[in-house]
């Protein structure tokens, strides 16, 4: 005979119990909607072991909290910004479409994909107006695509080494 749960049920092995029937399996005490499950332990199996903690002696487990989700990562974790994250949960701010190990760029503590860091934080060519990927020519505090660094009176490609005069805010190879 089943009967309604009242208040937050506990979630164990895809069903939802009283909390109160279950206790920590480190301590003892009565457990609480808000009991994690072990999915394996060391020597076990995953599914052979699973037992329930209270909080407070999960915590004292050391298993990490994903940054995203606030759950327990059980499974592969990804170790940045300062947190811990499910391989899954570590996304781009902008798309958010996971790394799945693929190289991140951070900035004021969110991660971004290679596209999207670019397109926010990346130098855009003065002549073209887009962002500059690879090598980007600076001067008259401004940058420019390698292939569009040249003089603005004759049109010659210019280098960083090329020597140059300013003319109109542009970079000009002669006076």
């Amino acid at each position: 005979m089943s009967s309604t749960i009242d208040g937050q049920p506990l979630r164990w092995r895809g069903d939802t119990f009283h909390p109160y029937h279950f206790n920590c399996a480190s301590c003892g005490s009565e457990l609480t909607a808000d009991a994690r499950e072990v999915k394996s332990r060391p020597g076990y199996t995953a599914n052979d072991m699973n037992e329930l903690y209270c909080l407070r002696c999960h915590d004292k487990m050391g298993i990490p909290i994903c940054g995203a989700c606030r759950r327990p990562i059980e499974e592969r974790v990804v170790t940045a910004l300062g947190k811990h994250w499910h391989v899954e949960h570590f996304v781009c701010a902008k798309c958010e479409k996971p790394f799945m190990g693929n190289h991140h760029y951070e900035r004021k503590g969110l991660a971004y994909c290679e596209t999207h860091y670019h397109e926010l934080f990346g130098n855009l060519c003065f002549i073209c107006n887009t962002v500059i990927y690879g090598d980007v020519v600076t001067a008259l505090n401004k940058a420019w695509c390698q292939h569009h660094f040249a003089c603005a009176t004759c049109d010659t490609k210019m280098t960083q080494k090329t020597k140059f005069f300013e003319f109109d805010q542009k970079p000009s190879t002669s006076r």
